[in-house]
């Protein structure tokens, strides 16, 4: 290849690029406006919403327990903060043997039932919440509960710098 044909050829080649950079690039740049981009923000951020993550355990307590030992319980828990429930078993045990320690949940905030992310929502991580009076979904008998949060995870929504 001469010198002439490689400059005709490399001469081509960057008017192809500049054409291409015009018709097609500088178009597609003009089209995409600031509220377009805005506008997909918004729809990434609908379809990826912040939320919470609980980690918790539920000590259930039938009612055929006696409101003093309800309140012996509570008062013996919220005077242990940061003992899980599994460490405290045998004193739980002792004032009230029909007491039942759930396994950790680990659930959203859009998973998670509204009266357990109401009764969450308020605690510090490592706490017990007062015993709750909620009625059994299976024996329709009243049982009092009580929660406790093991840790709660702030998942925020990714900031428009990241996307």
């Amino acid at each position: 290849v001469s010198y002439d044909d490689a400059w005709k050829m490399l001469k081509n080649e960057l008017l192809v690029r500049r054409m291409t950079w015009w018709f097609i690039h500088s178009r597609a740049i003009q089209s995409v406006t600031p509220g377009d981009i805005k506008k997909a923000y918004q729809q990434y951020l609908a379809e990826h919403p912040p939320y919470q993550e609980f980690q918790y355990q539920v000590l259930s307590i039938k009612e055929d327990v006696k409101a003093d030992s309800i309140d012996a319980i509570a008062r013996l828990l919220q005077g242990k903060p940061g003992q899980s429930p599994e460490e405290l078993s045998e004193e739980l045990l002792q004032l009230a043997p029909s007491l039942q320690i759930s396994s950790i949940y680990t659930l959203t905030d859009q998973e998670i039932s509204e009266a357990h992310k109401q009764a969450l929502s308020s605690l510090e991580e490592k706490t017990y919440s007062l015993p709750i009076t909620q009625t059994s979904r299976n024996s329709r008998q009243p049982i009092s509960r009580i929660f406790y949060l093991i840790a709660k995870t702030d998942h925020p929504a990714p900031s428009f710098q990241e996307i």
